[in-house]
């Protein structure tokens, strides 16, 4: 592949951006270069964005996780993202193949592209689905049949943990007391849902300097609106109904969650929620059904999958918790994702 050539700043203990000029980075499908830094793409497992930071997982010789992250200053951030992902996942994607080949399992391998990101994942062991879930960009991607309208926006949001659609926030607060005033400003990224409380917040506290109302306006219309005016998703309703599961509005949130399904012909991301709902109210048996449905229609989907090994254990359905785990290839305790 041709180097991708961008310029970066490294980030700091705080994850403010170090020093006040930028370095030269590039990467060529082979190595990561940073400045004086090389990082071989062998050893990262996963890229991830959060605004115009990358985020590296990195996978050392002794087996050990590390983390590290840099801010990328030019516009080719998403073209060396997706870049990262598609390589690293295309190289473990051998290395998987090459052990398998070596257990005399060689033929059980099925990979697939992810259509949003190019990444490979690997579907072994698992059948097929008319959904696939990509871990590289946490995107569900429809592979048989008709791609809901705007799929590959949605994903987990990091505050609720719902299925919904993040997106990038912006917050600001204007103060004035006396001789002394000054500003406050700062990023999340969150679904609409988790940013309602902040932008009323935004709009209340900055009343009475005037000077941040319009700012917080922008983000009520944001939240409440966009969705609506010039932006029609196939998942309509879906921020109502994650707000109501997390106020404890079970039912007439899993009665929105039906609705949604039946608009899309049934979709795993909207069965989790259903999960997650029924999960919260308590019902560990019927939250396990939501969750198998959901990986009936996506088979890897791995948040389902986590949350299904710990509602099968605290109903006590041991037998099928063990046929779970090994079609998953897990031998310990799940991680739930809740």
């Amino acid at each position: 592949m041709n180097p991708i050539r961008f310029k970066f700043r490294f980030l700091d203990d705080n994850g403010r951006e170090a020093g006040f000029l930028s370095k030269r980075g590039s990467f060529d499908g082979t190595n990561l270069e940073l400045g004086k830094e090389t990082v071989p793409i062998i050893a990262v497992l996963r890229a991830d964005k959060r605004f115009d930071r990358i985020l590296l997982t990195l996978l050392a010789e002794d087996g050990a996780v590390s983390h590290a992250a840099f801010a990328v200053k030019t516009k080719n951030l998403h073209e060396l993202l997706t870049a990262l992902n598609r390589e690293t996942s295309a190289r473990w994607a051998v290395l998987r193949q090459e052990q398998l080949d070596k257990e005399g399992g060689g033929e059980k391998l099925r990979f697939r592209l992810c259509p949003y990101c190019e990444a490979t994942v690997d579907l072994t062991n698992f059948g097929e689905t008319p959904q696939i879930y990509c871990n590289f960009c946490d995107t569900i991607a429809t592979v048989q049949g008709t791609p809901p309208k705007h799929e590959p926006a949605h994903a987990l949001c990091d505050d609720c943990g719902y299925f919904s659609r993040p997106r990038e926030f912006s917050t600001f607060y204007f103060y004035f007391l006396l001789v002394i005033y000054g500003w406050r400003q700062g990023k999340r990224y969150v679904c609409p849902g988790c940013m309602r409380g902040e932008a009323w917040k935004m709009l209340f506290l900055n009343l009475p300097f005037l000077l941040g109302v319009p700012f917080a306006l922008i983000q009520l219309f944001r939240v409440y609106f966009s969705d609506r005016i010039g932006w029609k998703s196939s998942f309509a309703g879906l921020d109502a109904a994650n707000v109501k599961a997390r106020k404890g509005k079970w039912e007439p949130a899993i009665r929105s969650y039906v609705e949604i399904c039946r608009s899309v012909s049934d979709y795993s991301g909207i069965r989790y929620n259903a999960g997650l709902a029924l999960l919260a109210k308590g019902d560990a048996v019927a939250a396990a059904t939501q969750f198998e449905n959901a990986l009936a229609l996506c088979c890897n989907h791995a948040p389902s999958y986590n949350n299904a090994c710990t509602c099968l254990e605290q109903s006590g359905q041991t037998g099928r918790l063990g046929e779970l785990r090994t079609l998953w290839g897990e031998a310990g305790e799940p991680e739930a994702q809740v």
